[in-house]
């Protein structure tokens, strides 16, 4: 019966496979089957440096007794997708990939030890902490300059001495010791910079789109140690629990109400994005935040959404947000939603730092990982020696690499220097990865080879 199940899956599959992706090259690629060419189709050989619900689907949605009604809807896999966790099981086993990894209590373990180990990793929950950041080492924050000299405008036009100047008197430092800590929240999707400026600074004039002062994406809800503002109050510096910089107050609200931070904070019943963006009116919410949750229906959660007052502080609105793109708590870990959650990056377009809603490499594994409960590092060189289970390839020979990738049953990320990805699996003796490539390309499928001198690490997320 399981293979006659099986053989109706794989049809239904390959009846149903004729849409199109468009890959890192840029060629189109049909979708007519999915076999050993669906694999070669859908991918491309990395080598330079980047830097229906018919009734198969809704029958392997609802084999695992943790799924709901609310799961059958937002966790329903692509093609692509479910032809990986086919090839999962084909590999492990029937029902494997609807296997829990880590639970939810688990995960915050990984958590408390990747804060443990890492000193930018920081506890921004706990208000209270931020106390220990003293006026000496906000000063030597503040300080931070552009890394480049000459820099470049957008237009291409090169920054005079007395722009710069300007910029740097914007930090404020002189006043560091004097502003009063605030709880925040982000409220709109912002640019991290490193200094108080919304203009992109490049290191030459076609060196689109990486701006040399954006360091991250701070996505809406997370929470925040507001410590100091610039000199023209168009600024907040801020730490998050990954990184600390300069935002658009316009993005952040402040509070000094501790039960209201809580309540965005550390939410008792939430829900949690399941798609790679939502919309709401003119907020773009990612992957992976959390919103308390007021109600549900059958079809819609009734949602809180933080929200900035004119007087930028922060407040409580209600929203509602279709089941197909949340999920009642953190995702369930297991291989089949990791699947299902890191192909609907496919398509979307690498965004340097996050910027214009796009992920880079490693906020694509950011919010993958978010979305099951994780707080990772946010870039390539802190992921790759933290993460769960960290291995040295460069200290294994050939075989014990090809051993490694051979056994490998749960999630893992990637490493080469300045670049990272997620391990997807071996087929017919070739390995796959997907990622976010570089700038202009899209979120795609790759083939790597476990021999690349050129990897460094692989952190296996168990």
């Amino acid at each position: 019966m399981k293979n006659v199940k099986k053989l109706l899956y794989l049809t239904i599959i390959f009846g149903c496979c004729i849409g199109t992706l468009v890959c890192v090259a840029g060629c189109e690629t049909s979708h007519k089957k999915i076999d050993k060419d669906h694999l070669e189709k859908h991918t491309e050989a990395r080598n330079s440096e980047p830097s229906e619900t018919g009734e198969s689907e809704q029958n392997m949605a609802t084999e695992s007794p943790s799924e709901s009604y609310q799961d059958v809807l937002c966790l329903n896999p692509s093609k692509e997708a479910s032809w990986w966790i086919n090839n999962y099981e084909e590999i492990h086993g029937d029902g494997s990939a609807s296997q829990v990894i880590l639970d939810v209590e688990q995960i915050k373990a990984e958590n408390s030890a990747m804060e443990r180990l890492a000193e930018y990793i920081v506890d921004v929950k706990n208000f209270e902490k931020s106390n220990d950041t003293t006026e000496t080492q906000l000063r030597s924050w503040l300080s931070a300059e552009i890394s480049y000299s000459p820099c470049y405008k957008e237009s291409g036009i090169r920054f005079s001495k007395a722009e710069i100047s300007a910029i740097y008197e914007n930090r404020n430092i002189d006043a560091a010791g004097s502003f009063v800590k605030k709880r925040g929240i982000a409220t709109g999707r912002a640019d991290m910079r490193t200094v108080p400026c919304s203009e992109i600074v490049l290191k030459a004039p076609d060196n689109m789109p990486y701006d040399r002062i954006q360091e991250t994406e701070i996505i809406v809800g997370m929470p925040l140690w507001v410590l100091h503002e610039s000199l023209d109050n168009e600024f907040y510096y801020v730490q998050s629990y990954y990184y600390r910089g300069w935002v658009k107050k316009s993005d952040v609200a402040v509070t000094d109400n501790e039960e209201l931070w809580n309540y965005f904070v550390r939410p008792d019943n939430f829900a949690v994005v399941a798609d790679p963006i939502v919309k709401f009116d003119e907020k773009n919410i990612d992957m992976g935040v959390v919103l308390p949750i007021e109600g549900e229906e059958q079809k819609v959660f009734k949602v809180t959404l933080p929200e900035r007052t004119a007087n930028g502080e922060l407040a409580k609105k209600s929203a509602t947000i279709d089941k197909t793109k949340a999920h009642k708590g953190f995702i369930p870990y297991t291989m089949s939603n990791y699947y299902t959650q890191a192909f609907k990056y496919i398509g979307t377009i690498y965004g340097w730092g996050g910027m214009n809603n796009g992920v880079d490499c490693s906020s694509f594994v950011c919010a993958v990982m978010r979305s099951f409960g994780f707080e990772m590092p946010r870039n390539t060189s802190q992921q790759s020696k933290i993460m769960c289970e960290p291995v040295d390839l460069k200290a294994l020979s050939l075989k014990e690499r090809e051993d490694l990738f051979v056994e490998l049953d749960s999630p893992a990320a990637l490493f080469n220097p300045g670049h990272v990805r997620l391990v997807l699996g071996e087929k017919d003796g070739k390995y796959y990865v997907i990622h976010a490539p570089s700038a202009g390309k899209p979120v795609c499928v790759a083939e790597f080879t476990p021999i690349d001198e050129n990897l460094t690490y692989l952190s296996i997320i168990k």
